[in-house]
């Protein structure tokens, strides 16, 4: 009999474990369910703002690259307008030189042809021949005149060298052998100096009232002069004469002798520019470089 009871005491044990264990399952479903609940909940809550986040991002980068491209074209064209408007300002001041420099030139050549022509004036300052008042004379004042006034236009030049016998152009056009006398207009004039064996020299001078000016050239001969290179640079490019040959286009290189060169550079659409150049050289084979500014 005890140990029946035994036995159905261990079916007590049993149906308490088993119990238990169906408390559990259900306490883990209860708690399953309510967690299952929460979690969804959680997901219908996050669901309409993240997702809508997640559209919008690539609808506000898009617009974004569109408005930069367009800033980038639009401060490329305003560089190329005002690119634009400055060439066309500097063309403008180009061309105001161009004919301001074309005006005085006409002006001067006007001025030199009148001088010409002017016939003898009177010692009252009046027209020859006319009566009617002639304006003040541009000569320079004479003091062996006694009416103050020079009625030449010319002046007295006399050309000397070492040695003698040397051949005298001026302007270009050949106008004998020292020593020399000639009579020339009022104004600036290139003098060159030739003789063979040596090496030619070129002066520039200015001659102005009726005093005589004296030009004495010693010339140097080549077994002497020393010869180098002239680098000439300018800062457009230029056909480069020298001594009246061509040389070609600068930049470039020139041989020449130690002593005054005329240098012409030319430039198309432009006037001649012309320079009478004393050149330095230190030893035989020594470069030397310069820098013409031609004007604009």
């Amino acid at each position: 009999d005890s140990a029946g009871d035994d036995d159905s005491a261990g079916d007590d044990d049993s149906a308490g474990d088993d119990g238990l264990v169906e408390s559990g399952d259900s306490a883990e479903a209860g708690s399953g369910e309510s967690g299952g609940e929460e979690s969804a909940s959680d997901e219908v809550a996050t669901t309409p703002e993240s997702a809508p986040a997640s559209r919008a991002k690539p609808k506000r980068a898009q617009p974004d690259a569109s408005i930069s491209e367009m800033k980038q074209r639009q401060e490329e064209r305003r560089r190329k307008e005002a690119a634009l408007q400055k060439n066309r300002a500097a063309e403008k001041e180009r061309a105001r030189k161009r004919k301001k420099a074309a005006e005085k030139a006409e002006q001067e050549r006007a001025s030199k042809a009148k001088a010409k022509t002017a016939t003898s004036t009177s010692p009252w300052g009046t027209q020859a021949g006319t009566g009617s008042p002639k304006e003040a004379s541009s000569a320079p004042v004479d003091s062996g005149n006694p009416w103050g006034v020079s009625a030449k236009s010319t002046a007295s030049l006399k050309v000397s060298s070492q040695p003698a016998g040397a051949r005298v152009s001026v302007g270009g056009k050949s106008r004998g052998k020292t020593p020399l006398n000639l009579e020339l207009d009022f104004g600036d004039h290139e003098v060159r100096v030739e003789f063979p064996g040596y090496v030619a020299q070129t002066r520039v001078v200015k001659l102005l009232g009726s005093k005589p000016i004296s030009l004495d050239v010693v010339l140097e001969s080549l077994n002497q002069v020393r010869r180098g290179t002239i680098n000439v640079v300018t800062a457009v490019p230029a056909v480069l004469f020298v001594d009246g040959a061509r040389k070609g286009r600068t930049p470039i290189s020139v041989l020449v002798t130690a002593g005054t060169h005329k240098f012409r550079l030319e430039v198309q659409g432009k006037p001649p520019y012309e320079e009478v150049l004393d050149v330095k050289l230190k030893a035989d084979g020594d470069k030397v470089t310069h820098f013409f500014a031609l004007p604009q």
